[in-house]
C-alpha cells in the first residue's frame, strides 16, 4: 500500500508539471483581452514557464542530490501554489508573466526530484512499470491539457485554469509528507559550487530563450556562461558536475535522446494543432477531442514501454519506440498533404505507442546509468529535453509546411533510433529480438 500511495503522488507530480504546460494555451486568447497584453505579447505566457522550468532544472537537480529529494519535492509543490495562486489572481500583463516563471521554478525543483525518489524507490522490473505509470500520466495532463483549459475558459473563465492546479498541488504536499521516504543524501558541499550553478542556470536560461524566440544575443550570452561554468568546473575540487557522469555513455546517450525525443514528439501537439485549426477549420473544444486518438496511444504505448523494456532492455525500448515514432510521424506527413483523416488517426495512433514505448526506455537508460545523484542526472537530461523542445518549435515555424515539418521529425526519430542502437546496445544488454516483447 506504502509503494502504491508513493506512486500516485509521484504521478501527480507529473499530472501536475504536464498541466502546467499545455492548460494554458487556449486561454492566451482570454488573457490577453482581459490583461491588454500587446499582439503577441501573451506568447510570454508559455515562453516564461519554459525559461523558469529549462533554465533552472540543472539547479533543481543538483538540490535534490544535496538537500534529499523529499525536501525539494515538497518546497516544488508549495512554490506552485504560490505561483499559480499568484497568476490568478494577476491584474497586469508583468504579473502573470512573473507568476508562470515562478510555476517553472517549482516544476524545475519538482521533476528531478520526482525522478529521483523514484529510481532509488523501486528496483528492476518494478522500476520499468513505475516508470511507465508515471509517463502515462505525463501523457495524459500533456494531451488533455487543452481539452480541460477549453471547458474552463469556456465556464468559469480563463483564471480558472490556473486555479484548478492549486488544489492538487496542496493536496500533494500534504500527503508527501507522509508517502515519500526519507532518502540518504547523495552530494554533499551544495553551497560551494554555486557560482557554477548560476553559470549554468544562466546558460542554460538563455539558451532556452535564444530557441525560442529565435534570437542572436542570448545565444552569444549562453556560450560565454557555458565558458565560465567550464572555467569554474576545473578549477573546483568538488565540481558541479562530476566528470564520471560526462563519461557515462547512459546518461549521455539520454541527453542526446532527450533532445531528439522533445524536437520531435515535443513538436507534434503544435503540428496537429495548427492543421486541426488552420486546414480543418476546428474550434479549441473539437480540435482537443481529436487529439484522443494520440492520446489513447500515447498511454497505450507507455504500459507497452514497461513490458519492452523488462524483456528489451531499455536501449531496445529506446530504439523500438523511436522507430515507430519515425513510421507515425511519415504516416502523419502523408495524411496532411493528401487531406486524409483517415490517415492522420492512423499516423497519431502509431506515433503516440511510439513515444510511449521511448519515453519510457529513455528515462530508464538514465536511471541505470545515475547510480545514487538521480536528481543531478535527471536535472541534466530534462535541460537537454527542454533545449531540444525549443529547438524543435523554432524548427517547425521555420519550415515551409505542415506535411514538410512532420517528415522532419521522421528524419529526426530514425536517427535516434539508429543512435540507441549504435551507442548503447554493443557494450549493453543484448537487444535481438526485441519486437518479440510485443508478443
Amino acid at each position: 500500500m506504502t509503494d502504491r500511495l508513493l506512486l500516485v503522488v509521484l504521478c501527480s507530480a507529473q499530472l501536475l508539471i504536464a498541466l502546467d504546460h499545455n492548460v494554458v494555451y487556449v486561454a492566451l486568447p482570454e488573457m490577453k483581452r482581459s490583461l491588454g497584453f500587446a499582439d503577441g505579447a501573451e506568447q510570454w505566457v508559455v515562453s516564461a514557464y519554459a525559461l523558469g522550468f529549462g533554465g533552472l532544472l540543472l539547479l533543481g537537480g543538483r538540490l535534490s542530490d544535496a538537500l534529499g529529494p523529499r525536501s525539494v519535492f515538497r518546497a516544488g509543490l508549495a512554490v506552485h501554489v504560490v505561483s499559480a495562486a499568484a497568476g490568478a489572481i494577476a491584474t497586469t500583463p508583468a504579473a502573470l508573466v512573473a507568476a508562470r516563471a515562478g510555476q517553472g521554478l517549482g516544476s524545475a525543483l519538482l521533476f528531478p526530484a520526482t525522478l529521483a525518489v523514484l529510481n532509488r524507490a523501486f528496483e528492476g522490473r518494478a522500476r520499468a512499470g513505475a516508470i511507465a505509470v508515471w509517463g502515462a500520466a505525463g501523457a495524459f495532463g500533456g494531451a488533455f491539457g487543452s481539452v480541460i483549459g477549453g471547458f474552463l475558459v469556456a465556464g468559469p473563465g480563463w483564471r480558472s485554469v490556473l486555479w484548478a492546479t492549486v488544489p492538487l498541488a496542496a493536496l500533494g504536499l500534504v500527503v508527501a509528507q507522509r508517502a515519500l521516504p526519507r532518502l540518504p543524501v547523495a552530494a554533499h558541499g551544495a553551497w560551494r559550487q554555486a557560482p557554477a550553478a548560476i553559470a549554468g542556470t544562466l546558460a542554460a536560461t538563455l539558451a532556452v530563450l535564444a530557441l525560442a524566440e529565435r534570437l542572436a544575443w542570448p545565444a552569444a550570452a549562453a556560450v560565454a556562461f557555458v565558458l565560465a561554468f567550464r572555467r569554474l568546473e576545473r578549477r573546483s575540487p568538488l565540481p558541479l558536475v562530476p566528470g564520471w557522469m560526462l563519461r557515462e555513455r547512459r546518461i549521455g546517450a539520454g541527453m542526446l535522446l532527450a533532445f531528439a525525443f522533445m524536437a520531435s514528439f515535443g513538436g507534434q501537439f503544435f503540428l496537429f494543432t495548427s492543421f486541426l485549426h488552420e486546414d480543418e477549420r476546428l474550434d479549441p473544444l473539437a480540435a482537443g477531442v481529436a487529439f484522443l486518438p494520440l492520446t489513447l496511444a500515447i498511454l497505450a504505448g507507455t504500459q507497452l514501454g514497461a513490458r519492452v523494456t523488462s524483456r528489451a532492455g531499455a536501449a531496445g525500448a529506446a530504439a523500438g519506440g523511436f522507430g515507430a515514432g519515425a513510421l507515425g510521424m511519415a504516416a502523419c506527413a502523408m495524411a496532411t498533404a493528401a487531406g486524409s483523416e483517415l490517415g492522420l488517426a492512423c499516423g497519431m495512433v502509431l506515433d503516440g505507442l511510439g513515444q510511449g514505448v521511448a519515453w519510457t526506455g529513455l528515462w530508464t537508460v538514465v536511471a541505470e546509468g545515475a547510480g545514487l545523484q538521480q536528481g543531478l542526472a535527471n536535472g541534466l537530461v530534462a535541460t537537454s529535453q527542454q533545449l531540444g523542445g525549443a529547438a524543435g518549435l523554432a524548427l517547425w515555424v521555420a519550415v515551409p509546411g505542415i506535411p514538410a515539418a512532420f517528415g522532419m521529425a521522421a528524419a529526426i526519430l530514425v536517427a535516434s533510433a539508429t543512435a540507441a542502437l549504435l551507442w548503447l546496445t554493443p557494450r549493453s544488454k543484448p537487444i535481438e529480438g526485441w519486437h518479440r516483447a510485443l508478443w
